[in-house]
């Protein structure tokens, strides 16, 4: 586990080691919802990565992000939120928030790497899960088995996806942050 953290293993095991199974489980309005089930040497290697490097993370985010490594995050959100709306905030308060449409699959895996260098401590498992495409694995009871490439975004079912993504949004929430009156 400590070799996957750090990079440490053959090219030749890394297709294995990012290979996902796709299962579709169907949508309540219609459509399929594909979830994917990874490795789980590789999860378990990003999760201790992730644990050694929150005060790392922590210090990136500083405060502009409460999903990864900030215990009870939503919690810290809903109560700073209620009492900005509350009036507790001088001015008039506005909120926004933001939605992404597909979000997790939108950032490049160029501009995921150069966010992930915030993190130096999860380069190695940046570079198993992202440097290059990902075989997902999709088993059809009448076609059988089809392979889907994952080039693009935050893998689903990676442990370490989420601080990625979210890493590569902190460059445009720092910038929010200078502007004038602008709170993050």
């Amino acid at each position: 586990v400590t070799d996957i953290a750090n990079a440490n293993v053959a090219d030749t095991l890394r297709p294995r080691l990012v290979r996902s199974r796709l299962i579709p489980l169907a949508k309540p309005g219609g459509g399929v919802r594909p979830i994917a089930m990874g490795e789980v040497l590789l999860k378990v290697a990003s999760r201790l990565a992730m644990q050694a490097s929150a005060p790392d993370i922590r210090r990136v985010f500083n405060g502009t992000q409460y999903g990864v490594a900030c215990p009870a995050g939503l919690d810290i959100v809903v109560h700073t939120a209620r009492e900005y709306l509350r009036g507790g905030a001088v001015g008039a308060p506005t909120m926004v928030t933001l939605d992404f449409c597909n979000a997790f699959n939108t950032p490049c895996r160029q501009s995921m790497q150069n966010a992930s260098s915030m993190v130096p401590t999860m380069r190695g498992i940046f570079h198993h899960e992202y440097a290059r495409p990902a075989e997902l694995l999709l088993r059809d009871k009448q076609a059988g088995l089809h392979t889907v490439t994952s080039r693009r975004g935050s893998r689903q079912g990676s442990a370490a996806g989420p601080l990625f993504f979210c890493l590569v949004l902190q460059h445009a929430l720092n910038q929010a942050s200078c502007v004038a009156g602008v709170r993050v």
